[in-house]
């Protein structure tokens, strides 16, 4: 199961990213255009129809696990004669419903924009893209993770509040930032996005804390890593931020 989702995080992004643009045979198509500021060539849709018709199809590949992990929740708590667990479910099940309407959201924004600013879209349009790998993933993670424990009350409270952040989030923040000062010794440079990062505990990582991260390659030699605080909301007043350079966190 691990290894699956280690080749998952891997693979996942580039791949649903062909599939996406391909129109997922739909008679949309992309047409290609080389950006100036980066002679690189971008594929997008050829109009806001197609590309409406592409986040649609995005939704599908991660929707139908979305609600059966709501299906999964529903059902420990009609089971379930603890009243901790009851209210940790109903945590996590209003915590994936508001993540799973951000990333409708974000998707869908992120697409339009790739139809018709190409060049400026490209780089949020991938960032989409990993989100709902990672997402995807922690779905997948989740609902294994819950069936495992649904017979035990007090592991099943720990899986509840290992996803609904809790006291957990510190140590998987912790993960991120080390392997970020290790990719940075290895390579002299930040990653571009936290899915180059190679390690499966980081993967893991930005798996479960989802949408709530939002890391910014800002240089090569610097970036800043924000965590939504206590409103589960990223970019709002009360964001944890962290920021590295040259290999070192900077107190911020």
């Amino acid at each position: 199961m691990t290894k699956l989702y280690s080749l998952f995080a891997q693979g996942f992004s580039c791949v649903f990213l062909l599939m996406v643009l391909s129109g997922c045979g739909t008679n949309c198509k992309y047409l290609t255009v080389v950006c100036p500021v980066t002679n690189m060539p971008v594929n997008y849709p050829k109009s806001q129809k197609c590309a409406k018709l592409f986040y649609e199809d995005a939704v599908k590949t991660y929707e139908p696990r979305f609600k059966g992990d709501i299906d999964i929740l529903s059902k420990i708590k009609i089971m379930s004669v603890d009243a901790g667990v009851d209210a940790k479910v109903d945590l996590l099940k209003e915590k994936l419903t508001s993540e799973h309407q951000l990333m409708q959201g974000v998707l869908q924004s992120a697409t339009l924009l790739l139809a018709s600013h190409p060049c400026d879209g490209i780089v949020a349009y991938t960032q989409a893209m990993d989100n709902v790998a990672n997402y995807k993933i922690r779905l997948e993670m989740i609902a294994a993770d819950v069936e495992k424990n649904k017979q035990n009350p007090e592991a099943l409270k720990q899986v509840l509040d290992t996803y609904n952040k809790g006291k957990f989030v510190g140590k998987r923040v912790g993960i991120i930032l080390g392997a970020l000062d290790t990719y940075y010794a290895n390579n002299n440079k930040y990653p571009s996005s936290l899915s180059e990062l190679p390690d499966k505990l980081s993967k893991d990582s930005i798996a479960i804390l989802g949408l709530s991260l939002l890391y910014t390659a800002d240089s090569a030699e610097t970036y800043t890593l924000r965590f939504a605080g206590q409103d589960g909301v990223i970019n709002s007043s009360d964001d944890k931020i962290h920021k590295g350079t040259n290999g070192k966190l900077i107190p911020f």
